[in-house]
């Protein structure tokens, strides 16, 4: 900083406890987010979730569902060296939206390199649902009066 410069060199030591993953991936951010609203009319819209770890994820309309029984699969990020810049990414387009509220439960299962192979049963799922809501919009955008507002210039 300011050109300064530390000339001895320094250590960073970092603990790690070895031992089995025992917790479950944990959905960072959600683009849209969660609470948003959207143009009237849609009926589709993409979402994009981001992890704390890679995982793959699903989502359903009803609420509670075990991991394994959830409807929709979620394309997801899952190679380890690859993180984007807000975690490993999952995307899905949304479906079947209507001018209410639309309600999404959303579970991801950690280390997806275990998928299908002895090891599935180390893997971790949420137990609890991850709520995501989208707002429809009930009435179309009605612009009732306009006019200039400010100083004329001349140029």
């Amino acid at each position: 900083v300011n050109g300064n410069t530390n000339p001895v060199d320094y250590t960073v030591d970092i603990c790690l406890e070895s031992g089995p993953d025992t917790t479950a991936p944990r959905i960072l951010k959600t683009t849209p987010e969660s609470g948003g609203k959207f143009k009237m009319g849609l009926t589709e819209i993409p979402l994009s979730v981001y992890m704390n770890e890679p995982a793959e994820c699903k989502y359903d309309v009803i609420p509670g569902r075990d991991y394994n029984n959830m409807s929709n699969i979620m394309n997801c990020n899952t190679d380890v060296n690859d993180p984007g810049a807000l975690g490993w990414q999952c995307d899905t387009n949304l479906t079947n939206l209507n001018n209410d509220d639309n309600k999404f439960y959303i579970k991801c299962k950690d280390q997806p390199w275990y998928a299908g192979t002895e090891n599935e049963s180390k893997r971790n799922a949420n137990n609890d649902d991850y709520s995501y809501v989208l707002h429809g919009t009930k009435e179309s955008l009605r612009i009732d009066y306009t006019k200039p507002s400010g100083e004329i210039v001349d140029v």
